[in-house]
């Protein structure tokens, strides 16, 4: 029997409504919230440390894709404008980008080297770009790259060996790291941004963005793995990822969950990458 203290407590760390979402894949039936026979506290508190473990080693290659995209940003538009400052320059942006919002992020920024340079220098007022790129939220960054003009933003994309598709893609990973960040559910949960299906991509992607994962973890990993495979691709996460997976997978004693994590980590499962 569950020791009614011991889950007392977790609920008073997690919280009930938190918990609550890592029921739903042991529920037969969401209306009634009736479980499948066997299900224990146990079972749904391993699935809201799997998911909390996965988090982790998301934001592991997270980091390395997020910091790689500030840099090449920067280092391509510094060498295309020759300006140390680019990013003041309304001209280098789309005629409909919020520049001002842009500016107001990176003057309001108070970080030791922003604070720094405004005490040693006089002129210009605004900070470098290179320092201006790492002040930024990730999800300003993706927006910069998405409102570059056409040819410095393909020409952005192909340091990653990539088109311009990898924008949206970029967007699908700054909605995967706030998830990630703030401790959201990544495991079981719907994605609002869906990953293109138009086949864009290097070939071992062609066909493995589909209906069924476009908008869910597994099909983001894929395009994660994408990045990773150009950033770092000495990077031993995918293993530790699949490892991890396969822990969590062999480690519930439930028949029809083993089931639904093979189902969304088919392509970790099975033995190898993307």
């Amino acid at each position: 029997m569950t020791d009614a203290a011991r889950v007392e407590r977790y609920l008073g760390a997690i919280g009930y409504y938190r918990l609550s979402a890592y029921t739903r894949p042991f529920q037969q039936d969401f209306a009634t919230h009736t479980f499948h026979s066997g299900v224990t506290f146990d079972d749904v508190l391993n699935l809201y440390i799997f998911d909390r473990r996965l988090r982790l080693i998301l934001l592991d290659a997270l980091e390395r894709v997020e910091v790689a995209l500030r840099t090449r940003l920067n280092d391509l538009m510094c060498q295309r404008t020759g300006d140390t400052h680019w990013y003041t320059d309304r001209a280098n942006f789309d005629d409909r980008y919020d520049h001002a919002r842009l500016l107001a992020e990176v003057r309001s920024h108070k970080d030791d080297f922003v604070t720094s340079y405004q005490a040693k220098y006089a002129a210009p007022a605004d900070i470098p770009a290179w320092m201006a790129m790492q002040a930024i939220s990730f999800g300003a960054a993706q927006k910069v790259l998405l409102n570059l003009k056409r040819r410095e933003q393909q020409a952005v994309c192909q340091t990653f060996g990539m088109d311009r598709y990898m924008v949206t893609w970029v967007y699908a990973l700054v909605i995967l790291r706030n998830h990630c960040a703030h401790h959201a559910r990544t495991w079981n949960r719907t994605f609002h941004v869906n990953l293109p299906l138009n086949g864009a991509g290097p070939a071992s992607l062609r066909g493995a963005i589909t209906p069924a994962n476009h908008n869910i973890l597994d099909g983001y990993v894929l395009v994660l793995d994408t990045f990773m495979q150009h950033v770092s691709p000495g990077s031993q996460w995918w293993g530790r990822l699949q490892h991890l997976v396969q822990e969590y997978h062999d480690s519930t004693p439930h028949a029809f969950h083993q089931a639904d994590v093979q189902r969304r980590a088919a392509h970790l499962l099975r033995g190898g990458g993307p």
